[in-house]
């Protein structure tokens, strides 16, 4: 069983106490009695939210400065009772830690309404620290992976990106809603929508994404990187892993698979396969034709001018044939029959 949370009262009213305690405790709280006079000495167990009743026509400010410097309960989220606005004048719902108010003459307080807020604050920040464990793991992981990170705050539209991502991003980390499409631009044309239109899925129904995109940092300088992002909360977090190497290496095998090193021109295994392709397809409106070419006295020239002559005669017969066949046309490459060329 989790352990009951536990809620500082801190007033200068003792017959609060009592009745706070009751009420609190039919929600399964644990009440600490603070006295408003010795807040600072007040070393009790950590509190998960702190009640301040107000005095009539006293500040809330008063009560700000003990509690933001106090070893224990200075990371508490609070709820302040006020018997009139003004009490609580001036103060948004931008403080931090957690803060609300809830208006009440004192010895009036209303238990259903103590409780609903109470709870709502608890549940709050339960919600905000698992927010941030989230993403603190998110960032070790990225820190170990090597990735790189970005968030997108979906209350205010605040993009915040790590150094990496922002040195393509015209040395920037930080991008307002307002200029969201500025930043998109800066994307290739051809991913733009694409990664847009899939943030934007993620962010209004929830769950993961994964896309890889390219990215023009310079003329004649493209990375390609893979995104994961997901929504945490009201944010969409996402890491960044630059693939390119991996790419380039995957292109690298596929040329070895698929092309002659020496020719350019593709396999035989390659060839072979893309002739059986064209033949399912042909027929009266799609025709086929076929060349096969032997390359005759190779042996020849190895033998009596050396395997570099060898290998330009076969660069050379290759180029040619090349220039001879329109761009739709095959040309295949193979050795067989004592260093015999095949070309079809």
């Amino acid at each position: 069983m989790p352990e009951s949370p536990v809620v500082w009262v801190i007033t200068t009213r003792e017959g609060l106490w009592s009745e706070v305690s009751e009420v609190l405790a039919e929600a399964g709280h644990t009440t600490v009695a603070v006295h408003a006079e010795e807040l600072c000495e007040t070393q009790g167990p950590h509190p998960d939210a702190v009640l301040i009743e107000l005095a009539q026509g006293e500040p809330s400010v008063k009560f700000l400065e003990p509690l933001e410097v106090h070893a224990v309960a200075c990371r508490a989220p609070r709820l302040f009772v006020a018997a009139d606005v003004g009490q609580v004048d001036g103060h948004g719902g931008d403080l931090e830690p957690l803060t609300d108010f809830m208006i009440a003459e004192p010895g009036c307080i209303d238990p259903d309404q103590l409780r609903v807020r109470l709870n709502q604050l608890l549940s709050t920040q339960r919600a905000n620290l698992e927010r941030g464990r989230q993403i603190g793991l998110a960032e070790s992981a990225r820190e170990l992976a090597g990735a790189w990170s970005w968030s997108l705050a979906l209350p205010t539209g605040e993009f915040r990106c790590s150094w990496e991502i922002g040195s393509m991003l015209e040395n920037r980390s930080l991008w307002s809603r307002e200029e969201l499409p500025e930043l998109t631009r800066l994307l290739p044309a051809e991913d733009r929508t694409t990664l847009t239109e899939a943030i934007t899925r993620v962010a209004r129904e929830g769950g993961q994404g994964t896309l890889e995109h390219r990215v023009a940092r310079a003329p004649g300088d493209s990375r390609y990187l893979l995104q994961r992002f997901r929504r945490v909360g009201d944010t969409v977090i996402g890491v960044v892993l630059d693939v390119t190497e991996e790419r380039q290496s995957v292109h690298r095998l596929q040329q070895l698979a698929h092309f002659d090193s020496l020719t350019g021109l593709v396999t035989r295994h390659q060839f072979l396969t893309r002739l059986g392709e064209l033949l399912d397809l042909a027929g009266p409106d799609r025709p086929v034709s076929l060349l096969y070419l032997d390359l005759d006295g190779l042996k020849r020239v190895n033998d009596t001018l050396g395997h570099r002559a060898g290998d330009i005669l076969l660069r050379q017969s290759s180029d040619r044939l090349r220039k001879a066949v329109r761009e739709s046309g095959e040309i295949g490459f193979a050795v067989a029959d004592g260093e015999r060329p095949t070309l079809g």
